[in-house]
């Protein structure tokens, strides 16, 4: 793709697409012919230059974008048909293509794709194509996005719209298009062109939008594909699949009839069938030329049907050029159109003359161009432009103003045009309302066969494929063999309860007289019977019957977890598009990526999903995906049925200073590292419990969330549940036997699964498995609960061993020297010893060592972590314990609110105490920022006036475990509008500034309302000032509290935020 000031050009090996941001017309789409003399043509009519659509008289709609309502309206008072009156503008009673401040006459802006909203990257149906292999490769597709805000009460059209439209060009092998460009009958073909416009209604302020608006949009196409080597254009050829007419009144208005076309008559262009030959459009050319809109229908629908059958289900147009164009070395052109609309408006230009604006010079225009308004002139005036009958003009939208006929009995306005829609529309099932209600599909009658499709996609097997690990250069020399990859992370939340319940058990899934999969197949397979038995309007089919894509048979290898990952992914995108036909067009096939969304609770992230965009992002099923060789994937799953009840585990730092998961030796009573597979149990209990909380909390009242565990060839399902026992939530994990992918259709278990993990599941488990009959060992964890008891002492041992006596032998700190900056002063020292009462202006909330506990989810609260005091705020006074007895408990910190979660990073509340708890594991990418906030706060915090712009700093924690740190500050309430405190927000700032510092990151979600006023808080990012930094940040604030800008640039600090 290039681009040009306002032009914008796609391009594959034989077509061109020329686009303006102007109205969004299309300028050119050049065709290159195959045949090395064939001469290029232009196949678009237009202006000579493309500047001069700014500045021509009168609006010659050449190929723009038009709407909002494309073709007539009557304008005045206007009702439609859902009772809804508008009063449109418009001359002599019609409003034509959206009045006179249409999408045609304003700049549409380009977007890269990344940054459309109605064409996300996760849209199946326009996916974005894979880079190319080979960087020399020929392109076969090219793309661009443009959007639109039209705002509300333009020309009578109530509602403000957000409009997009996506343009694809394709060379002949990429995917079917909207239009086919060929040479002639028997040519090649030369690419496609698809064109899909989207639109959603805008909430801007207090517009009242709950009648909606009427949206019928196109593009207004005009084609010449002789490069107007004729006169006129009656010489080009046309068929339509189209045997009824929309009947108009004097002023070209619908009167909500249709007009039947019989075999022979003048609008015929059906009866001589797709094959050929079509009819000339100026044979039996009626003396007013053509300005009809032609209802298009399934060949089988037709009055009466050609002799030859279609079989192309979705109705058809074709154009083709002259056949005297081959004697000027011009390729003989057809351009064949499929699409979602139900009619095509037909308009042969014979309004137009001669002296209308100059046409380009490949179609005989003036070969000087001069985009002035005087140059445009003299070419009207020297007959340059279009002559009458020189364009064919075809715009595929809704039938000419069918939002004023309706078919609903009782209702004023039922006509024949009406009924027609709705009997079109109930073939298919089709959705009337929401944002894309002039959207239709084509015609189907045979629901049967879409059911046979969608069951023949999911029972496909998906090839097993087999883990090949190479070894390294230097392991080959040297003869050895490495082993499969089985290092998995695990953070302390995992262990502890904050995200997933408490590890406890594992067990052996009973399936005895039936196999899991085997009930799960039963299932879907009357799930499927059912949907026979359905009439056609309630199964949403497609248009066309649904392909599966087989996967190759042969059995493929990998080398690495990101290689197979991509080839399910593949693969299981068939399941993601029957769940969008036989359920909700949202479902899609996707990484992991919204796993440890805070939104509702934080989730530990698999590594394939199919979940339903609009549905929370948490409903489906989810995988995980293992580069594992077929016996260790054995060799885990038989441990962990082994394990039963997993032992006590916590996070100890190593030698090297890393953190790592240990866990307690029953025979020996000490703490050892935890082997691989007790890490893996670890993951994967927090993989299926977090998902259960998260969903609980998302209101589904009990959640069936099994995981597939695969390595490629073979899988095992785990199905868990939350058991609560003293207030605090355990995990319960059941295993499935292994199965190989061969003899278990997985795209059919992955389908079921996304049904039955919705907020209204519409699967139930199947019989026999549901979660009280899966787990029914019922292991009591009294056994667990002792093993805690023990390791606790023998962890509490382990520490007092590391650190002998915490209250004494340091020392005393160096004292600062007094000074004054800003009005603040320093204190007397910077602290005192660890042990004594540090003597400051307040009591500390918050003991010196606590217990933290989350419960923010409302299911239960985590497994306590302690923390002990390392350093106070200065304004807080604490008094240091000594070394507590085993069995003496802490005082437990409630978490009943959680604001941010990232990584192991949590910004949680206290209520009860006001209180708010940064904690952050110590080996986290981010904890850098999290210390350079600490070391900020006490050292700002040696000025007396630090508490005047800052909010109140409590201490610094370490969890007894030396895994986490946890900084503690006073809580603050969140601004509604932070520019509406400007004044406030600009003081807070200097005065930070007269301490020598800038903050980094300030944003409104970085300044709270405490009683004491306004404060900031944040300072991860922060540092000592150096230069004109503060300045530079006082005038980005400045300009960003102002409205001339969104954000803060911090780039002058070598901060850069996407």
């Amino acid at each position: 793709m290039s681009s040009s000031n306002d032009l914008e050009t796609l391009e594959t090996p034989h077509l061109s697409l020329e686009l303006l941001r102007y109205g969004h017309h299309f300028h050119s789409l050049v065709a290159k012919g195959s045949k090395p003399d064939a001469k290029p043509v232009d196949v678009l009519a237009g202006l000579a230059d493309h500047a001069a659509y700014h500045h021509s008289v009168g609006r010659g709609f050449l190929n723009p974008v038009v709407g909002r309502y494309a073709n007539r309206l009557p304008s005045g008072e206007t009702k439609l048909n859902t009772g809804a009156a508008l009063q449109l503008a418009g001359a002599e009673g019609v409003c034509l293509h959206g009045g006179s401040e249409g999408l045609d006459t304003l700049p549409w802006i380009p977007i890269a794709r990344q940054d459309s909203t109605l064409f996300p990257l996760e849209d199946e149906d326009h996916p974005i194509p894979p880079p190319p292999s080979d960087p020399g490769a020929p392109i076969t597709e090219s793309s661009s996005v443009h959007r639109l805000i039209s705002p509300g009460g333009a020309d009578g059209f109530p509602c403000s719209l957000e409009i997009e439209a996506l343009v694809t060009v394709y060379a002949p092998e990429g995917e079917k298009g909207v239009k086919t460009v060929a040479e002639g009958k028997d040519g090649r073909t030369l690419g496609k062109v698809k064109v899909v416009m989207r639109a959603k209604i805008r909430e801007d302020g207090d517009e009242d939008i709950s009648k909606g608006t009427p949206v019928n949009l196109t593009v207004h196409w005009g084609f010449r594909l002789d490069n107007c080597q004729d006169s006129d254009a009656l010489n080009h050829h046309l068929f339509m699949d189209s045997d009824k007419i929309v009947a108009l009144d004097d002023k070209a208005l619908a009167t909500g009839k249709i007009d039947p076309i019989k075999k022979g008559d003048a609008l015929d262009f059906y009866s001589q069938g797709r094959e050929g030959p079509h009819r000339r459009l100026g044979d039996n050319y009626p003396a007013g030329g053509i300005d009809l809109n032609f209802l298009l229908s399934h060949a089988s629908d037709l009055a009466d049907p050609p002799p030859k059958p279609h079989l192309p289900t979705s109705p058809q147009v074709i154009l083709t050029a002259p056949s005297s164009v081959t004697s000027s070395n011009l390729p003989r052109l057809s351009l064949r159109f499929t699409s979602s609309a139900p009619s095509v408006q037909v308009y042969t230009a014979v309004g137009l003359d001669s002296n209308g604006p100059a046409r380009k010079p490949v179609h005989g225009g003036p070969t000087e161009i001069n985009t002035t308004a005087e140059t445009a002139e003299k070419a009207r005036s020297d007959g340059q432009g279009y002559p009458k009958d020189g364009i064919v003009f075809l715009e595929f939208h809704h039938p000419v103003g069918t939002v004023t006929h309706t078919a609903k009995e009782g209702l004023e306005g039922e006509t024949e045009l009406g009924n027609w829609l709705k009997e079109r529309a109930d073939k298919l099932g089709v959705e009337k309302d929401g944002d894309r209600s002039w959207e239709y599909d084509t015609v189907l009658r045979k629901g049967q066969q879409h059911v046979d499709s969608f069951e023949k996609a999911l029972n496909t097997r998906i090839p097993p494929r087999r883990f090949v690990d190479y070894p390294a250069a230097s392991d080959q020399l040297d003869g050895r063999s490495t082993s499969p990859s089985t290092e998995c992370s695990i953070r302390s939340a995992q262990v502890d309860g904050c995200e997933g319940a408490i590890p406890l058990t594992f067990e052996t899934i009973d399936e005895s007289t039936t196999s899991y999969v085997d009930a799960v197949s039963r299932q879907v397979d009357e799930y499927f019977r059912a949907k026979r038995e359905q009439p056609a309007d309630v199964l949403r089919l497609p248009a066309e019957l649904y392909n599966a894509e087989e996967p190759p048979p042969e059995l493929h290898t990998f080398a690495t977890e990101e290689d197979l990952v991509c080839e399910l992914f593949a693969d299981l995108r068939p399941v993601a598009r029957v769940l969008g036909f036989v359920d909700d067009p949202m479902w899609v096939a996707a990484t992991d990526s919204m796993a440890d969304d805070a939104t509702l609770a934080p989730v530990t992230p698999g590594n394939l999903v199919i979940y339903r965009r609009e549905g929370g992002e948490w409903e489906g099923a989810v995988l995980l995906v293992q580069a594992w060789t077929l016996e260790y994937l054995r060799q885990v799953h038989a441990s962990l049925q082994t394990k039963e009840t997993l032992p006590y585990m916590v996070m100890l730092k190593d030698t090297n200073g890393s953190s790592s998961v240990y866990s307690r030796d029953e025979a020996s009573g000490m703490l050892q590292p935890a082997d691989a597979t007790t890490r893996f149990a670890v993951q994967l209990n927090a993989m299926v419990t977090s998902r259960i909380r998260r969903s609980r909390r998302a209101g589904l009242n009990d959640p069936y969330v099994p995981l597939i565990v695969t390595n490629g060839s073979h899988f095992f399902v785990a199905l868990g549940k939350i058991d609560t026992i003293g207030a605090k939530e355990y995990g319960r994990i059941g295993l499935t036997r292994i199965e190989y992918l061969a003899d278990y259709p997985l795209r059919k278990l992955v389908f079921a699964h996304a049904l039955m993990h919705r907020l209204v599941p519409l699967l139930p488990p199947p019989p026999g498995f549901s979660l009280d009959e899966a787990l029914e060992a019922s292991t009591h964890p009294s056994a667990l609960l002792k093993s805690q008891a023990d390791a606790r002492r023998v962890l509490l041992a382990v520490k007092t061993a590391e650190d002998p006596d915490k209250s004494g032998g340091k020392g005393e700190k160096s004292a600062h020297k007094e000074r004054e900056l800003g009005g603040g002063r320093k204190g007397g020292e910077e602290g005192a010893q660890a042990g004594s009462l540090v003597q400051v202006q307040k009591e500390s909330p918050l003991p010196a060592r606590f217990d933290f506990v989350a419960n923010w989810w409302g299911g239960g609260q985590s497994r306590p972590t302690t923390y002990e005091l390392v350093a106070p705020g200065p304004r807080f006074a604490f008094r240091t314990p000594g070394s507590p007895a085993a069995s003496e408990p802490s005082p437990t910190i409630l978490q009943d609110r959680l604001f941010v979660q990232r990584d192991s990073l949590f910004v949680s509340q206290s209520s009860e105490l006001n209180l708010i708890f940064k904690k952050i594991e110590i080996d986290d990418a981010h904890v850098d920022e999290f210390l350079n906030e600490r070391a900020c706060l006490e050292e700002l915090y040696q000025y007396d006036d630090a508490g005047d712009f800052l909010v109140g700093y409590v201490g610094f924690f370490e969890s007894i475990s030396k895994s986490q740190y946890c900084l503690v500050t006073e809580a603050g309430d969140a601004l509604e509008d932070w520019t509406e405190e400007t004044d406030a927000v600009i003081k807070l700032v200097e005065q930070l500034h007269r301490h020598g510092y800038v903050h980094g990151d300030l944003a409104e979600r970085n300044i709270v309302r405490t009683p004491a006023g306004l404060r900031l808080i944040d300072l991860g990012r922060a540092r000592k000032a150096e230069g004109d930094e503060c300045v530079r940040e006082m005038e980005e604030l400045k300009k960003v509290m102002a409205g001339e800008a969104e954000w803060m640039d911090y780039s002058f600090l070598g901060y850069y935020f996407w």
